[in-house]
């Protein structure tokens, strides 16, 4: 999703920008649709001669000198080209996984990142992380926020969820973003819902909305979280979507938007719906405080406390006349520091400078 976001924002600045994948994935479409460059060069190998050759006469024909790889593997090739060719390469880690695949992978990550131009983490909490667990040389290790472009809204759509699970235009709609996995706690918010709706003012529905893949694996989340609604009786009101493309076109639906996690590095959702104006309550791990400027931005709770969560969301709903106004400062912040001019402005700063 952020490639498409970075294409698009590049083809509009008629700025140059091509974008090399190893395989096509779920927004492929989009490229072709807009006209954007996207080649599918495949990898076969750890080291891949014929998949750093055919990189090297990418750059040759477009006059590239530059190559910003976001995965570990894919900057390794690109480094050996560097030495051939003398381009800088820069790499943007977005997990803690770089280096922990198996001993091979993390000595070898461990070398590049010692000489590359440039490790770019997209948050300091993540940057953090890598200096302290790995002691990456600080002097080349870099913060640069992944940058997001608010959605101009369809109006003829605005109530699309809602009319697909028939929740009235009175109803208050909750809702999360976010694909089922250990990373994130969706059963904490149906817990917090739960408590809720208890003891909500019966006069007006409130109902939770969750955007997310999920399975039904015997150690699946979603099937945990499935169960307890149906245990409360939650489900005539707690929705699952599913996978949706282009999910964050549908943040609007929310009234307020719910997000429960166990670790992150930047999470998008999260910062696109304070971009879309709506009050966002987020439990208090490290890296949601950096983001939201200690809570500035969004209502914080504590992790794990589903009894903090539903003070919070209370909060907002008995108060949500004041808390739109919060919400749009809210909003112009977070543009200011996430949009995605500022990130290729950052971006190319960072180019011209390493």
């Amino acid at each position: 999703m952020f490639a498409l976001t970075l294409a698009n924002a590049f083809d509009q600045d008629n700025q140059k920008l091509c974008i090399v994948a190893t395989k096509r994935g779920n927004l492929y479409h989009y490229f072709q649709e807009n006209n954007f460059s996207l080649r599918i060069v495949k990898r076969r190998v750890l080291v891949d001669p014929v998949y750093i050759y055919r990189i090297y006469k990418i750059c040759k024909s477009n006059n590239i000198q530059i190559i910003h790889a976001h995965q570990l593997l894919e900057c390794l090739n690109a480094y050996i080209l560097s030495i051939l060719t003398g381009y800088k390469v820069f790499l943007t880690y977005h997990g803690y996984y770089y280096f922990t695949k198996n001993k091979i992978v993390k000595v070898l990550g461990l070398y590049i990142a010692d000489r590359i131009a440039a490790n770019i983490f997209v948050s300091n909490t993540l940057k953090k992380h890598y200096e302290q667990t790995y002691k990456l040389n600080k002097t080349q290790n870099l913060v640069l926020y992944n940058g997001i472009t608010p959605i101009a809204l369809d109006k003829n759509k605005e109530y699309v969820l809602r009319e697909d699970f028939n929740i009235s235009k009175r109803a208050l709609v909750l809702g999360m973003v976010g694909n089922f996995s250990n990373a994130r706690n969706h059963l904490l918010v149906c817990k917090a819902y739960n408590l809720i709706i208890r003891k909500a003012d019966q006069t007006r529905e409130i109902h939770l909305i969750f955007i997310g893949e999920h399975d039904n694996g015997n150690n699946s989340s979603f099937k945990e979280v499935y169960s307890y609604c149906e245990r409360h009786g939650l489900l005539e009101k707690v929705h699952f979507t599913g996978a949706l493309p282009m999910a964050r076109n549908l943040i609007h639906n929310f009234d307020v938007f719910v997000y429960a996690t166990h670790r992150e590095t930047f999470c998008l959702s999260v910062i696109e719906a304070i971009i879309e104006g709506i009050p966002v309550v987020v439990n208090d791990i490290p890296v949601m405080k950096e983001l939201s400027l200690d809570g500035n931005l969004v209502t914080l709770y504590k992790t794990d406390n589903a009894q903090e969560m539903a003070k919070g969301i209370n909060k907002i709903i008995k108060n949500m006349p004041v808390q739109l106004i919060k919400s749009k400062k809210a909003k112009d912040k977070a543009i200011e520091l996430y949009s995605i001019e500022k990130h290729i402005q950052n971006l190319l700063n960072i180019y011209q400078n390493y």
